[in-house]
């Protein structure tokens, strides 16, 4: 197993994808699936990997995760970059 790569090497998805998966953590610390985390979320467990696809998390989602986990959790600024974010 590789070891994890210092965040400034990560793609934006691999960002995404390493928060998500430390959320699902929390809500499931056996397994840390994401469908669990979607069943969290009222959410389909594809829209978090669509997530993870195009690298950015909407910002509305974002708050909903950090309502949920805290901000130190789900960062804002690494799930959904300023040029993602609605004017």
């Amino acid at each position: 197993m590789e070891p994890i790569k210092p965040r400034s090497q990560m793609t934006r998805q691999e960002v995404v994808s390493v928060i998500l998966r430390s959320c699902a953590l929390l809500v499931d610390p056996r397994n840390g699936h994401l469908r669990s985390l979607a069943v969290a979320l009222e959410l389909h467990e594809v829209t978090l990997s669509n997530w993870i696809a195009q690298g950015f998390v909407p910002e509305f989602q974002v708050q909903k995760l950090q309502r949920k986990f805290g901000s130190q959790a789900a960062p804002l600024d690494d799930l959904c970059p300023v040029e993602n974010r609605r004017a």
